[in-house]
């Protein structure tokens, strides 16, 4: 069902994102057919977790948040067939 691989990606977009939301870098991320092995409701799953990990270090006021900086998010880049 590719659960393996929808994890270990997973993993590795939160990992880079909160680095770059912590040390100033601007990483570019090239996934190519993510949906490749996943059943269907992983895909749907996984796009929310990127959604929520952007939320998540996203700044919401001008002023300080513990863990929210104003740096640039990765850039992630997807190749579909869907």
């Amino acid at each position: 069902d590719g659960t393996n691989s929808h994890k270990y990606i997973e993993t590795i977009i939160k990992l880079l994102i909160s680095l770059s939301r912590t040390e100033f870098i601007t990483p570019t991320i090239y996934i190519d057919e993510p949906e490749i092995g996943l059943h269907p409701k992983l895909g749907e799953q996984f796009i929310t977790t990127i959604h929520t990990t952007y939320n998540r270090y996203k700044k919401s006021v001008p002023e300080k948040e513990s863990g929210k900086y104003s740096t640039p998010y990765p850039c992630l880049i997807f190749s579909t067939h869907a």
